[in-house]
């Protein structure tokens, strides 16, 4: 009796191990994907195991590594503040709280495959329908190439990202769309990926276009509470206001209540003003040099736009080393890079005096000394010329210290050296003149 009770208990475990691989995956011929509302749990799961497995597959080919556990579980929680549960087969994440606002009925879903550490779209999952599984192992289907497929940049951007292919990403129109879903959706926050989407949305220019991308960006959840880190960077990018005037445009729609609308745009203004006002300082500081501090600010109108832009002197205390030299244009008060001389031809704090402005021109003023036999006064002249800056003039008065006299004053403009940047200019440069 005990015998045949573990023949039949061993049968009914073998036929329940079985059941998972005989599901039908086979297409009616009108359909073009699967309709899962009628799948058990079971079913579901056979399904997302096989296509996960092809999914890493398909990655492989493109020679992409697979994080492990720990990295992949790091990656997703830090970009996209989503948590993997190694429990489960799978993962759906939604499109984005407002999902249910999509504009045109569609959302796009995220799939996580925490046991295979990779992420997927679902609507580029693979068939399982065997004409589907002879094409991915035909040659012309592994022929093919799939850098630039939804799946393999956001695996590759996510896990192993790397900054010439981001720049040939961003290249591709088609790419556009899954960008805006990370950044909108998710605060994703890759410097590159970051700012080539904020500068598509910010020059749209209807208002209505992407209100659903701007109530993304401005909130954390349930259309409650701001973001605010996120925000703060945005507004540090939104140098002409534009983000600023389409999340204006946003909230005083008819989504909103008057009183919601006011905390909000009071919010908003709040940030903007403190991020403007913060920029200056911290755009400058990005840019210096290491151990470099500034030793001088200039405050002028270079362009003629009624706004003052800024040129700093930058010196290492290391009184042998180049002056560095930055220009911040003025954009309503948000300062951005506009130039900037790694390598100027003086000696920081030791040998620089001053920075005269007049208009579109601006002198920088340096002394040197020879060996004791001669003390240099030099003067570099840049202009402001097709939004840039060019040298205009470099002139050199010496006094011969032994003589106790001045010598004949030299004098070179661009007939002499034509059109150089001011980037181009160094100490080789100007001693070459000579």
């Amino acid at each position: 009796m005990k015998n045949k009770i573990l023949i039949i208990l061993l049968i009914l475990f073998i036929n329940c191990k079985n059941k998972g691989q005989n599901y039908n995956y086979e297409l009616e011929d009108s359909d073009e994907s699967y309709v899962m509302d009628s799948w058990s749990n079971e079913q579901k799961e056979d399904y997302y195991n096989r296509v996960g497995n092809l999914v890493k597959d398909f990655l492989s080919q493109e020679n992409y590594n697979i994080p492990n556990e720990k990295e992949f579980n790091k990656s997703l929680s830090d970009k996209l503040g989503i948590k993997p549960n190694s429990n489960k087969t799978y993962q759906i994440i939604p499109h984005h709280i407002f999902e249910k606002d999509s504009l045109d009925g569609y959302a796009p879903q995220l799939i996580i495959f925490p046991n295979h550490q990779i992420v997927s779209f679902k609507s580029e999952l693979p068939l399982l329908n065997k004409s589907s599984l002879k094409y991915y192992n035909s040659s012309d289907f592994k022929d093919l190439d799939r850098s630039k497929e939804f799946n393999a940049v956001i695996n590759k951007l996510l896990f192993s990202p790397n900054d010439k292919e981001i720049d040939i990403w961003l290249k591709d129109e088609q790419l556009n769309k899954l960008f805006t879903y990370l950044v909108c959706s998710f605060h994703f926050e890759d410097k590159k990926i970051f700012q080539h989407v904020i500068k598509k949305l910010s020059e749209e220019s209807d208002t209505k276009k992407n209100n659903l991308e701007y109530l993304q960006l401005l909130f954390k959840r349930d259309r409650k509470v701001i973001n605010n880190h996120f925000l703060k960077e945005i507004a540090s990018q939104d140098i002409e206001n534009k983000m600023y005037v389409h999340f204006k445009n946003v909230i005083n729609s008819e989504i909103f209540n008057v009183n919601e609308q006011k905390g909000f745009l009071k919010e908003i203004d709040e940030i903007y003003k403190q991020s403007k006002t913060t920029s200056k300082d911290a755009d400058i500081k990005s840019y210096l040099k290491k151990n470099y501090q500034i030793i001088d600010e200039i405050n002028a109108d270079i362009d003629g736009d009624l706004d003052d832009d800024r040129i700093y002197i930058a010196s290492s205390s290391d009184e042998i080393t180049n002056a560095q030299v930055l220009i911040l244009k003025n954009n309503n008060n948000s300062f951005s890079l506009w130039a900037r001389n790694d390598s100027s031809p003086f000696l920081g704090q030791k040998e620089y005096k001053k920075t005269v402005t007049k208009g579109k021109y601006f002198t920088i003023e340096y002394n040197r000394d020879i060996e004791d036999k001669y003390n240099e006064y030099n003067y570099l002249t840049f202009k402001f010329q097709d939004n840039g800056f060019l040298l205009h003039q470099y002139s050199k008065e010496i006094y011969d210290v032994n003589q106790d006299k001045n010598l004949p004053v030299k004098i070179w403009t661009n007939k002499n050296f034509g059109n150089v940047t001011f980037e181009k200019i160094s100490y080789d440069f100007i001693e070459n003149l000579d």
